[in-house]
C-alpha cells in the first residue's frame, strides 16, 4: 500500500512537470532580459502549480509584448482563451528578476487558467 502511494506522488509531481511552457517574442529582448523573464515565467509556473496543482493543459503559450516605458514589471496582462489557453503579458523589458518576482500579475493570470469559462449568454 505505502508503494502505491509513492508511485501516485510520483506520477502527480510528474504531472505537474509535464506543462510546456512556449514563451513567443523572447527574442525581442537582451539575451540578458530573456533569461531574467524565462525565469521568471518558469519559476511562477512551477510555485503556482505547487499550490494550485498541475494545470489540465500540455502547452502553456506567453505571449511577451515588451513595452520600453513602463511604471511597474507587469502593467498589463491578460488571458487569451483557446485552444490552449495562453496568456499575454506587457512586460517592462528593462525589469529585473526581483522586481518581476515582486510583482503579482503572472501569479494572478495563471490562477485564472484553473477556472472554466462559462458560457455568459
Amino acid at each position: 500500500m505505502k508503494f502505491f502511494f509513492v508511485l501516485l506522488l510520483s506520477i502527480s509531481s510528474f504531472n505537474a512537470l509535464a506543462l510546456e511552457v512556449a514563451i513567443h517574442n523572447l527574442s525581442s529582448l537582451s539575451s540578458n532580459a530573456q533569461n531574467t523573464v524565462s525565469i521568471w515565467v518558469n519559476q511562477s509556473v512551477e510555485k503556482t502549480q505547487n499550490t494550485l496543482g498541475p494545470l489540465k493543459q500540455t502547452t502553456l503559450p506567453i505571449y511577451l509584448k515588451p513595452q520600453y516605458f513602463a511604471f511597474e514589471p507587469v502593467p498589463w496582462a491578460t488571458v487569451k482563451r483557446n485552444n490552449p489557453d495562453g496568456l499575454e503579458l506587457h512586460i517592462d523589458r528593462y525589469a529585473s528578476l526581483n522586481a518581476f518576482t515582486k510583482d503579482w500579475t503572472l501569479y494572478h493570470e495563471l490562477s485564472h487558467l484553473y477556472l472554466p469559462l462559462l458560457p455568459y449568454s
